[in-house]
Formats: structure tokens, sequence, C-alpha cells
């Protein structure tokens, strides 16, 4: 009777390398998933491997709104212009239900959602929604780079059941222009743009 199966996982995110085994076999040896030549076993139980490289960027902030709202004796109308959307992170979660990174074998790209832009009338751009990436419990995250193909240093360990590691930040939404007025300049006629979103 052949012994029962227990799988680790390896992720690799670009700019990031993970590497994910459950907490019963930190030191075992391991092979890559499907290659049943020599495998490796620890304690009669045969152990895999499952890795994946992927690239993730986090949602860029929306831009700030230049806009004028129309008062009489105030310098064109005054500035009422809102500012602008963070935008979304890029989030690993351990879930117990996920045995696998095979989601990740083919789509390697994974972008959050971005902030909308400001508006007039001091209207705020909505904050972009998390991407949330479920992989499986024991997952080991390091940074991976691109150039010299080395890891980096470990990110995180996800050993517990809905556990989380941000591995790439949303922009910060750019400031409407009411935020721009002083005592000498009454109407500004700029707004700031959204950051750009970390990218790895």
């Amino acid at each position: 009777m052949s012994a029962p199966r227990r799988s680790t996982s390896r992720t690799r995110v670009r700019g990031i390398y993970a590497f994910a085994k459950p907490p019963a076999l930190q030191g075992a040896f391991c092979i890559q998933s499907g290659d049943t030549r020599n495998p490796k076993t620890d304690g009669g139980h045969i152990v895999f491997i499952d890795k994946v490289r992927i690239h993730v960027k986090g949602g860029d902030g929306g831009a700030g709104c230049m806009s004028f709202r129309r008062e009489a004796h105030v310098p064109k109308g005054g500035p009422d212009g809102g500012d602008g959307g963070h935008g979304g992170n890029v989030v690993l979660e351990a879930d117990a239900s996920v045995s696998s990174l095979i989601d990740y074998r083919f789509k390697h790209h994974f972008k959050a959602e971005r902030g909308t832009h400001g508006k007039g009338s001091r209207m705020h751009g909505a904050t972009g929604d998390d991407l949330v990436l479920k992989v499986p419990v024991g997952t080991v995250v390091h940074e991976y780079f691109e150039e010299s193909k080395e890891t980096g240093e470990l990110m995180a360990d996800l050993t517990h059941d809905g556990e989380r590691i941000t591995v790439a930040d949303g922009g910060m939404g750019g400031r409407g222009n009411i935020h721009f007025v002083t005592s000498t300049r009454r109407a500004p006629a700029f707004a700031e743009l959204g950051e750009p979103a970390q990218e790895r």
C-alpha cells in the first residue's frame, strides 16, 4: 500500500521568489511536481514541489481634479477639485482549501484595480479593490531578481489559514486643487497626478 502523498508549494514572484511547504515538511527533501523519477521521501511519504514565478503590480493611484465652483465674489468661483482614489494592493493569502499552484501555471501577470480620478464639487475618487491571490498553506515567499536569476531574502512564510502578505502596494491618489490654496494663491490651476504602484 503506497503512502499518502503530501504536497508542497514553491512560488516565484517576479522581484519576489516564493517557496511553499506545509510546516510538517520543513526540512524535507523535495522534487518537482509530476517528476516520478527517483522521488525523494520524508518518513515514507513522497514529497512534491509546486513552483511558479509570477509578475505582480498594484493599482495606480487616481489623479486629483482641478475644478472651480461658481460663487459670487470668489476668484474663479473657488477651487473644489477632489482627490484621486488610492490603488489596490496585490495580496497573497494562505487558503486551506487550495492544494496547489495550478491557477498560476499559465497566467503569470496580475494587476490590482487602479483608483479612480477625483471630480469637481470635492468628490473624491474611489479606492481600487485589492487583488487577493490564494495559495496553499505553507507557502514561502522570497524576492526574485530577474537580472541575476537569484532569490532574495524571505518575505513571508504563510503557515496559517487566512494569513496574508502584501506583495505589491497600490499607488497613492493625487490631491485635488483644494489642497493648494494659500493666502497669495487663491485659485490654483493645477492638481496632483496619482502615484504609480509598486511592481515586481
